[in-house]
């Protein structure tokens, strides 16, 4: 009974040693598909912080970097795990950011926090295929940089 549960133990040690191999190479495949690099190079900037939303209405996850000192990015996914720039105009230097239906249409807006106390935070609203244009509304915090 005592060598059975020996061969036993040996056996599932294996199994788990072989699985912990096969998970850890396929986590490390599912990294490598994901990419933000477009020719081998991001560029120069620092991020605050990412958020991911649905942007186009197409049902993946796209990303919106908040950066420093280069421009606000939006990175379309094309279900695939790779993201392209789409180089949308939502803005200069940014601190922080969200992502909600901000004028209930049913796709998601984007809200950018300045980099400095001299910018005010800014709207982008969705036309629903991720194109934005800024909001006209003035949110009356440009003493109140995002931190």
């Amino acid at each position: 009974m005592k060598r059975l549960s020996i061969l036993l133990c040996i056996s599932l040690s294996l199994l788990s040693v072989f699985l912990g191999a096969v998970c850890q190479e396929t986590a490390e495949e599912a990294v490598k598909a994901v990419s933000f690099i477009e020719g081998g190079r991001y560029g120069f900037a620092r991020t605050f912080q990412v958020a991911l939303g649905d942007l186009d209405g197409d049902g993946d996850l796209d990303a919106v970097f908040a950066n420093i000192p280069a421009r606000s990015e939006v990175w379309m996914n094309d279900g695939n795990g790779r993201f392209t720039n789409a180089y949308k105009n939502i803005g200069d230097k940014a601190r922080g950011m969200g992502i909600g239906d901000l004028d209930g249409d049913g796709d998601l807006d984007l809200l950018m926090s300045p980099a400095s106390s001299s910018d005010p935070s800014r709207v982008y609203l969705n036309d629903g295929s991720g194109g934005f244009t800024v909001a006209a509304q003035d949110l009356g915090d440009t003493t109140i940089p995002a931190n």
